[in-house]
């Protein structure tokens, strides 16, 4: 659970919910970066030549934090990981949904996979592979955008940790995923996600959510084409 240190509100309302749905969770301080432009991490020429505006420091945080947590969980014995934004909430089905699909998952090897967004539906370049507890588990070629409730396998996040390594944080770290699952086609998501969003104040910047970029055709044809492209070839040879 990534949660800023201030937000302690969250945290408290988190708490209740996960023990209500009897389940732990591992808290992970946010990372809040004194260092943006110059971050070794991060590749502030290719993200401004993206998005025609510097990254916030909210941005950089959460991709930072992103990025720990899968390291944390490699360095584990686990097969699979949750990573959950404080900004989520769930019911008494949301976890047994993530149990049945797991289970459907080991039982079809074939259905390889990367990732789940867990709590962001995308309606468009998808295709079915199964309906799983009165949901429809989707092969998204077009990953839908949001991290705040991911699960992950082993594989998948060795993969984006290869790919925040070697082409560094050049995007906010939703559409830096988003690219890299409608490349390879292993990211799913559900019709009916079964984590909901609080919908509260984002804290990534002062103006609220992060937007994708100063509005101009040049920057957004340059950031999606290479992402539709990928996503329109998935489908078709599906």
């Amino acid at each position: 659970m990534i949660n800023l240190d201030r937000s302690t509100d969250r945290l408290d309302a988190l708490k209740v919910q996960f023990s209500r749905a009897g389940r732990n969770f591992r808290r992970f301080a946010a990372i809040a970066p004194d260092v943006i432009d110059t971050h070794p991490e991060f590749d502030n020429h290719r993200f401004r030549s993206l998005h025609n505006r510097p990254i916030r420091r909210g941005e950089l945080g959460c991709a930072l934090s992103h990025k720990r947590c899968l390291e944390i969980f490699l360095a584990s014995d686990e097969e699979h990981c949750l990573v959950f934004e404080d900004d989520v909430c769930f019911d008494d089905q949301t976890f047994p949904a993530i149990e049945a699909t797991l289970a459907w998952l080991e039982a079809h090897p074939g259905q390889r996979w990367h990732c789940i967004n867990l709590s962001s539906p995308y309606p468009k370049r998808y295709r079915n592979i199964a309906d799983i507890a009165g949901r429809r588990l989707r092969r998204s070629f077009q990953f839908p955008i949001l991290m705040s409730a991911i699960l992950w396998n082993r594989e998948g996040a060795a993969e984006f940790l290869r790919d925040l390594n070697e082409q560094k944080l050049h995007r906010p770290v939703d559409d830096q995923l988003r690219y890299l699952m409608s490349r390879s086609g292993l990211g799913l998501s559900f019709d009916m996600p079964p984590v909901g969003l609080t919908y509260v104040t984002s804290v990534i910047g002062p103006e609220g959510a992060a937007d994708r970029g100063t509005r101009n055709g040049w920057y957004d044809l340059k950031r999606r084409l290479p992402l539709y492209g990928w996503a329109l070839w998935n489908t078709v040879r599906s």
